[in-house]
């Protein structure tokens, strides 16, 4: 074999099954001596089984297991509030730390969709811890806020990336006659996995295998050609998914933009301040419970009029704006607001309409972006402060109101409880 040297007392064979064959495994011999035969192995910290699936599963259950324990050992200390970081330290250690190793030889395997959804689940959850977010927000905004891109897709990109570094080698290399091989031999229904890229570069509209092997462009073009084909590609997708969401009515001027976290989320926020983002985070994503959201996602006859004030439906702009319970910490901090907005705009915020004024409250970039030149200018940080503490200081007082009005209430009596 080439520049290969087998160790005789480490060298293990598996007897690969057949999807229509089912042969009997035949001993092999090494110096006289019989190999053992065994059903699974690693090698290069690949599991090897008998099969093509079960090598599937058996990595990605790994991987799972040892990005688990990495993000555990990474995140310690606990990356929430005060004792932890802010959200845009913790998806650049992710992407440095967690990813490589949950993507660990995936590009040599590529699993099937049922089998990469798993890892899909992982980061989605990996992602709403880190933003506090319940299980049940649109799997749209987790991509929208992280900028991270879908596993399938990362896998794709190492594929790829993988193939260039194939068509580079000699022309007399074992490689390339493989290569060479299985397209010129096999169908497009193969499982080979030549011809499972194929379908990669199909799906990117990147041109076929046969045509990189003959013209093999240098690897810095290639990567550059890839990233902008799949980002392109996920961009669309996610974008698309976006309007059919209605909890995420608050991130529908934002276009999802691959590596790039949400300017909200990208700024140098202390520890105070990163501890009230969560309301705001939830009022983005639409998962902060409202009454109304109450009744619409309940099967029980929910009443939607808000239980502070009792003057209409609790929505997020009753609740932000018009809550006249919440009166007294809006009027203090919302002086602050009008002031920076004043500085930045010209304008007074107080003429602006109620809606627009809901939007900007809870996001104010794709209104801001046109008065400043970048996300990161203190104007920016010093506006979004305000917001922080505005939502934040609605959340703390309405659930010490709540609190205090359900302690307030009579004992129900066995007049008072409903009987079926």
């Amino acid at each position: 074999m080439e520049r290969y040297l087998l160790q005789p007392t480490k060298s293990v064979h598996i007897h690969v099954s057949h999807q229509r064959k089912k042969g009997v495994s035949t001993p092999l011999f090494m110096n006289n001596d019989e190999i053992p035969s065994v059903q699974r192995a690693i090698h290069l910290g690949i599991i090897r089984t008998d099969s093509m699936l079960n090598n599937q599963k058996a990595n990605v259950d790994e991987n799972l297991k040892k990005a688990r324990r990495k993000a555990y050992s990474i995140f310690g200390s606990g990356y929430k509030g005060q004792a932890g970081l802010n959200v845009l330290s913790i998806i650049h250690l992710y992407k440095s730390y967690v990813l490589p190793v949950l993507l660990y030889g995936l590009e040599l395997l590529l699993p099937p969709e049922r089998i990469i959804n798993c890892l899909e689940a992982f980061q989605r959850k990996f992602v709403k811890e880190i933003l506090r977010l319940p299980d049940n927000t649109a799997n749209a905004a987790v991509y929208l806020l992280s900028g991270l891109l879908p596993i399938e897709a990362q896998i794709h990109i190492q594929a790829l990336t993988f193939l260039h570094t194939i068509c580079s080698q000699d022309r007399n290399s074992i490689e390339w006659a493989l290569l060479e091989r299985q397209i010129s031999f096999k169908s497009v229904d193969s499982s080979s996995w030549f011809i499972q890229v194929q379908h990669i570069m199909w799906k990117y509209e990147l041109g076929t295998v046969a045509d990189l092997a003959d013209n093999t462009p240098k690897k810095g073009k290639w990567k550059t050609r890839v990233l902008k084909a799949v980002h392109s590609y996920w961009s669309d997708q996610i974008d698309s998914l976006t309007p059919l969401y209605s909890t995420l009515f608050f991130l529908r001027q934002d276009k999802y933009v691959p590596g790039k976290i949400l300017p909200l989320l990208s700024l140098e926020y202390t520890a105070r301040e990163s501890e009230r983002l969560k309301t705001k985070v939830r009022l983005l994503t639409g998962t902060y419970m409202l009454q109304t959201k109450r009744k619409n996602f309940n099967q029980y006859d929910i009443n939607p009029t808000c239980q502070m004030c009792g003057e209409e439906n609790e929505t997020a702009e009753h609740f932000v704006l018009k809550c006249s319970a919440l009166h007294s910490v809006r009027q203090s901090i919302m002086v602050d607001i009008e002031r920076q907005w004043g500085a930045i705009t010209e304008t007074s915020f107080n003429t602006l309409p109620v809606d627009e004024q809901l939007y900007i409250l809870i996001n104010s970039w794709p209104t801001l972006k046109t008065f400043l030149k970048t996300h990161l200018s203190s104007e920016f940080h010093e506006f979004e402060k305000h917001c922080g503490r505005l939502l934040y200081g609605l959340d703390r007082t309405r659930q010490l109101l709540l609190v205090t009005n359900a302690s307030q209430r009579p004992p129900r009596t066995k007049h008072t409880q409903k009987t079926n």
